[in-house]
């Protein structure tokens, strides 16, 4: 079925990503794999999938994702936390120059397909992509139509109504 261009994106997001990454098309992540913070640190299978998932980011946008040894000076840092509140799976945290994103780590040194799931859409959060309308449980969607749907209907991966947003944002 799929869902509309303007019904899942955020431009504000989008034009903040811009703005942190110096406006040049590079964006530069941090992989929290030591648990800074008081985090979890990122074991080596989740730090693959995370960045696998920039690689992929990187060709549907255009824009060039660099992974960074550090935290300083990075426009997206990427966490994995014991617990990020009650029934929270994730969250991307628009700060005063960068963004973090969070998920809950529940499949310790394993990367579950739920935090599959949640990485994706977090990041999409980051890039521009906003829920269904405004509604992650807007029920007209699922998470075949877009990843930004907390309706699951099986493997949410970005979806051809996610790419078209994407590339319509960047």
């Amino acid at each position: 079925m799929g869902i509309a261009v303007e019904g899942i994106t955020d431009e504000r997001w989008a034009r903040r990503l811009w703005k942190f990454s110096g406006k040049d098309g590079v964006v530069e992540y941090w992989i929290n794999d030591t648990g800074r913070f008081g985090m979890e640190a990122i074991s080596g299978r989740e730090s693959r999938f995370v960045r696998k998932t920039f690689r992929r980011l990187d060709a549907i946008t255009g824009l060039r994702f660099k992974e960074r040894a550090s935290p300083r000076s990075t426009d997206i840092d990427v966490h994995s936390a014991a617990n990020l509140g009650a029934g929270i799976l994730g969250k991307a945290v628009m700060n005063n120059g960068w963004f973090d994103v969070l998920w809950r780590d529940r499949g310790g040194k394993n990367l579950t397909l739920g935090e599959k799931s949640t990485i994706r859409h977090e990041l999409g959060h980051v890039l521009g992509l906003d829920h269904p309308y405004g509604n992650g449980f807007n029920r007209r969607y699922n998470s075949l139509d877009t990843v930004m749907s907390y309706n699951k209907a099986g493997f949410a991966n970005y979806t051809a109504s996610d790419i078209a947003a994407l590339q319509q944002l960047w």
